[in-house]
């Protein structure tokens, strides 16, 4: 921290505080945890980086729902969401799913509970179908990439044996060339002898 303060390093500070958040957040230092996330945001609040706003949205939802502060943990967490689905982060977007549907089955709102981990299990569906989808563009490119080498060598192949077959055809016409001439020789030869 200090050392992007040196720097004057604005986007590493920010960083700095809100990792540093996290270890108090892990220490169960929730004041000190709020305190760093709270001062991360005020630099990324404007940041048009996503990623960046919905970790630390969530943090900030994570140090409520620990004081179980939930309208004002739901809040960020709900705002987290939104620029994940704007921004289509469905990883994000899960994640805050899960901890909105653990803040209300604490809380004993198990109607919420049930919304969030019905939202929660349908972004787990889709990320399955997607990435289940990607997995089989890519063995169905593996497959025609390998057909198609298949398909050349068996071209080759083809090719190498219409050479082989002509190479054959040539050595025969030359042999009868040559059992030909040897013949006409030997005729002309016992002509000549008659």
């Amino acid at each position: 921290m200090e050392l992007r303060k040196k720097i004057n390093d604005e986007e590493g500070l920010h960083t700095v505080y809100n990792n540093l958040g996290s270890l108090y957040f892990a220490k169960k230092d929730y004041g000190n945890a709020q305190k760093y996330y709270e001062m991360a945001w005020t630099f990324y609040e404007n940041t048009p980086d996503p990623v960046l706003k919905t970790s630390i949205l969530v943090n900030l939802g994570d140090v409520y729902r620990h004081y179980k502060k939930y309208d004002k943990a739901e809040l960020y967490i709900k705002k987290a969401i939104q620029i994940a689905q704007k921004n289509k982060l469905p990883l994000i977007e899960k994640d805050a799913c899960h901890n909105l549907a653990q803040m209300f089955k604490a809380a004993g709102n198990y109607e919420r509970a049930y919304h969030y981990l019905f939202c929660y299990a349908s972004i787990v569906d889709t990320i399955f179908r997607i990435e289940n989808s990607q997995k089989l563009a890519e063995l169905q490119a593996k497959y025609d990439d390998a057909y198609k080498t298949n398909q050349l060598e068996s071209m080759k192949k083809q090719q190498i044996a219409s050479e082989l077959e002509n190479t054959r055809q040539e050595i025969e016409l030359q042999k009868q060339r040559n059992i030909r001439n040897v013949s006409l020789v030997t005729i002309a030869l016992l002509m000549i002898i008659g």
